[in-house]
């Protein structure tokens, strides 16, 4: 059987071959930079959004997945979404 319980140390260790880490300082206002590398990796440019997790362990960011690729070619539901995202756009704009 395996032993599920797992150190921190040990975990840190794990995490450390199979992922990477890096070292990001936090700026004014909680700006932080993501590395040129990350960002080419998964194709983020100025403007793109990401999702952050936030857990009692740490802060996890993922790139926005665009939910237009589950759409396939449905013309008619990618112009709704894009109604939508129009119209929450503007109310985000109007709430500031």
């Amino acid at each position: 059987m395996f032993n599920l319980r797992i150190s921190k140390v040990k975990l840190k260790a794990f995490m450390r071959i199979f992922f990477y880490m890096y070292r990001l300082k936090v700026h004014k206002k909680g700006i932080i930079v993501i590395p040129k590398e990350i960002r080419e990796k998964f194709n983020l440019k100025e403007g793109d959004e990401v999702n952050v997790i936030v857990d009692d362990e740490g802060i996890y960011i993922f790139p926005r997945d665009d939910i237009r690729k589950y759409f396939g070619s449905d013309k008619d539901a990618i112009k709704a979404l894009n109604i939508l995202e129009e119209e929450r756009r503007r109310e985000r704009e109007s709430s500031t």
